[in-house]
């Protein structure tokens, strides 16, 4: 049945494709929302399969980020045990595991991998950006030790990292961050002038670009902005009366940085924002300065997050997460499942709503990834247990309400549903990250056990936690 509601979907936008037994598409019916028209169909050539690959041994890897360069090479982050072995790439973990990049090229050639770690540590690539001559960015977190080329670095405790390499995979240069207490490289955003913002979380005290924040709160936000000087020019912290944790920071095409997360109680930017219950949204609004101009939060009484935020390329910025019952994320209150849903949406660069989405039943439903391509489809990513409807037809996970499958979604710039899909078995499956590429395709990277189908050959995991990166077009 499955392998039928994909050809039906796919012949409406005059396309085909063979799909896998693990792999459901939306059938074009049903869904709600706010902002969109709410119909069903596919409208253009979305979600073929184009290349895909997994790697990994039986000991353990997870992918938490994925960037693309303007030459359409993909770049893929995180963190790994044992080994990492692919054509042109063999990686060994030094610690206990160790931070990884992998390059692809536009075809899904291994072109390179690194691997950063220390004997006895952890650490993780957690956020990859690209300017654009093609220059890597990561940020992420480390405990005990790592060494990137300069020599290593030593930590009593988590702290973060951000580092430069060159395009060919080379160290370049490197901005400390560190504290008393712990510390993570969460998010990064190159803007139109190649600057680069970092965002992440701290406890405490943190050291950043020769300035020491300070926050009473039990956690707190800190970013950070790169000039052209390639030096830290503005540095700043945003906490909570309670906690406060950075996820997501993107710039929009008018350089306007937007910054998200998630708080409880009270949280300070322009104005102060309080917290309904539990943990809400926020979004914030920043200059280069990292004064913020503009803010709002969103929630329920339970757990709500800012799972990413990715900018378009003709203004605004869209946001992928989750809320813990009907949530209004600007656009009007949706009606929530029962547990905790998938949520997705469009904004401009004043902050205002174009569109809002809401699925998922009594099981968990999230979206951790998202991505603008070029023409203003807005795609997003993450799991689905149990069903969901986003305006397609409902979805279904191969285990029902104790497992998770891929989660892939897009809409219309105007927030037409436009693809749905998931794919897995009933081991679990997750999408981690997106990225569009310059050819107008999309790139989906994340972790999975068991087997996974997105159109091409299955990929089936080593015995333990496997990565995955697939090129839809």
């Amino acid at each position: 049945m499955r392998k039928a509601l994909a050809a039906v979907a796919l012949a409406a936008s005059g396309c085909t494709a063979v799909l896998g037994d693990d792999f459901q598409l939306g059938d074009g019916t049903g869904g709600s929302g706010t902002g969109g028209s709410g119909t069903g169909g596919v409208l253009e050539p979305i979600g073929e399969h184009v290349w895909s690959m997994r790697f990994g041994d039986g000991v353990g890897q997870s992918v938490h980020a994925v960037a693309v360069t303007p030459f359409g090479d993909v770049l893929v982050g995180g963190s790994f045990s044992g080994e990492i072995a692919l054509p042109n790439i063999a990686l060994s973990a030094w610690g206990l595991r160790d931070a990884f990049v992998l390059k692809l090229a536009a075809d899904g050639t291994p072109v390179w991998g690194r691997s950063y770690g220390y004997t006895g540590g952890s650490a993780s690539v957690n956020a990859l950006a690209v300017d654009s001559t093609g220059a890597i960015y990561m940020a992420g977190t480390y405990d005990g030790g790592i060494e990137f080329g300069p020599g290593p670095m030593m930590s009593d405790g988590d702290d973060a990292f951000f580092v430069k390499l060159t395009a060919s995979g080379a160290y370049d240069s490197l901005w400390f961050i560190s504290g008393p207490g712990p510390q993570s490289g969460r998010a990064l955003a190159v803007a139109p002038d190649d600057t680069v913002y970092i965002a992440g979380n701290y406890s405490g005290e943190v050291h950043i670009g020769g300035a020491t924040l300070t926050n009473p709160a039990a956690q707190a936000i800190f970013v950070g902005f790169v000039g052209a000087s390639g030096s830290f020019e503005a540095t700043e912290t945003f906490g909570s009366m309670g906690w406060a944790g950075a996820t997501a920071i993107t710039v929009d095409s008018q350089s306007n940085a937007w910054l998200g997360g998630a708080f409880d109680y009270i949280l300070a930017f322009d104005q102060s924002l309080n917290s309904g219950g539990g943990k809400d949204m926020f979004l914030a609004k920043l200059d280069s300065a990292l004064v913020p101009s503009w803010s709002s939060a969103f929630g329920t009484s339970g757990e709500d997050d800012v799972g990413a935020l990715a900018a378009g390329a003709t203004g605004g910025f869209a946001l992928a997460g989750y809320a813990s019952g009907p949530i209004d994320l600007g656009h009007g209150s949706m009606a929530g499942g029962g547990g905790r849903d998938a949520v997705v949406g469009s904004y401009g660069s004043n902050g205002a709503a174009r569109f809002t989405h809401e699925a998922g039943d009594a099981a968990d439903q999230s979206l951790y990834a998202a991505a603008v391509r070029a023409d203003g489809v807005v795609f997003a990513g993450g799991t689905l247990a149990g069903s969901a409807d986003f305006g397609l037809g409902t979805l279904t996970s191969a285990g029902g309400a104790s497992d998770d499958d891929a989660l892939l979604v897009a809409f219309a710039a105007d927030g037409t549903p436009r693809w749905s899909a998931r794919a897995g078995d009933t081991a679990p499956q997750s999408i981690a990250a997106l990225a569009p590429t310059p050819d107008g395709g999309i790139v989906a990277a994340g972790s999975f056990q068991g087997t996974v189908d997105f159109g091409g050959e299955p990929l089936t995991s080593a015995g333990d936690v496997d990565g995955f990166v697939v090129k839809l077009h």
